[in-house]
This record gives structure tokens, C-alpha cells and sequence, in this order.
């Protein structure tokens, strides 16, 4: 045998030994997890249960049916929400229309301002839930124990003229859940 090779076959025998004690220790000391015993990660929390109804969703979807559009959804389930990250179970509107399009009925206003219809029909401005920006707002607006969180956008940009260009798309996306789901988790009264 020659030098190199009695050297590998000296490594491989270190190598054979270290991982020898290594696997004697792991069998004799306990430590070993058997699959049983194997942590698990916690089972998924499902979003709170809300109280708002489809109905709630349905209203919404009639007021912007008429109005032409490029896409008008709704259903009802788990959606993230909009304005603090989280799931909820409730209902989710999406709506998207175009300049493009004829426009024989403006797009509703959904703020529950005094003197407006939803006003009157007993929806309220929530005081919490409200941002405004270029091109885009949210706000909330509340009712019984449903809360909507009404997120609008037709983005717009500067011109390298120094215009102001506004989209000629404008999106909406209407959630609705119960404001009992926004408790904390514990909580014994809504």
C-alpha cells in the first residue's frame, strides 16, 4: 500500500469510528424523537365566523350592476382583509370598469354620509376605518354588527409634461364581516 492510500483508508476508518459513537449515543441516550412524539405545527386557526349575510355582499352587487363594467364578483367565504392583513369569513365584492365603456349610470357612492342613501338605510361612517390618497381611498362603513371595508382605485400618474393623468380603470373591492370577528380571541362579549 502506498502512503496516500493508507492515509484515505486512516480517514475513512476516523470517519467510520466518529460516526460509530455518534449513532451508539443517539440509540442509548433517549434522545432520539420516535415519528410519534415528532412536534406538530399548531392545525391551521380558521377566520372568524361572521355575521354579515350574503344579503349585505347582494346589495352592493345591485347598485353596481347597471353600471358597465369590464368585471363585477361576489361570494362569500374567507378573504384577507383589507385594511388590517388578517382573515375573515364574510363576503368579498370585486368590481372593475373602463372609461371605455358607455356609461349610462355613474358608479354609486357608498359613503353612509348624512342625507345619503346609505345613511338611510342605516349604515354609519365608521371612525376607525378610513384612508385617502392619490388615485385610491378606503374607508368602512358600519351597520348592526357589519362592518364593509369599501376600498376604491383609478390610480394616476405624472406626465412627463407635468399633467396629471388619471387611469382609465377603476376598481372596487366591497368586504363585509361581522364586527364581532374583529375581538380579540378570548373575548367573552362582542
Amino acid at each position: 500500500m502506498t502512503r496516500p492510500d493508507k492515509l484515505a483508508l486512516l480517514i475513512l476508518g476516523a470517519v467510520g469510528a466518529v460516526s460509530a459513537v455518534f449513532l451508539y449515543f443517539e440509540l442509548t441516550s433517549g434522545s432520539s424523537i420516535s415519528p410519534s412524539e415528532a412536534p406538530t405545527s399548531a392545525p391551521p386557526t380558521e377566520p372568524p365566523v361572521s355575521a354579515a349575510s350574503d344579503d349585505d355582499c347582494r346589495y352592493f352587487f345591485t347598485a353596481l350592476s347597471p353600471v358597465a363594467h369590464d368585471s363585477l364578483s361576489v361570494r362569500a367565504g374567507t378573504f384577507t382583509s383589507l385594511y388590517d392583513g388578517v382573515e375573515y369569513q364574510g363576503c368579498e365584492l370585486r368590481f372593475t370598469t373602463h372609461d371605455s365603456l358607455p356609461r349610462t349610470v355613474p358608479v354609486p357612492d357608498f359613503d353612509a354620509l348624512p342625507d345619503s342613501e346609505m345613511y338611510r338605510l342605516g349604515w354609519r361612517m365608521s371612525r376607525e376605518i378610513r384612508a385617502d390618497g392619490p388615485g385610491s381611498g378606503l374607508f368602512g362603513i358600519e351597520r348592526e354588527s357589519v362592518l364593509c371595508v369599501i376600498r376604491w382605485a383609478q390610480p394616476a400618474y405624472l406626465a412627463d409634461d407635468g399633467e396629471i393623468v388619471q387611469s382609465e380603470t377603476f376598481s372596487m373591492t366591497v368586504q363585509c364581516r361581522s364586527t364581532a370577528a374583529h375581538l380579540p380571541t378570548g373575548s367573552l362579549t362582542p
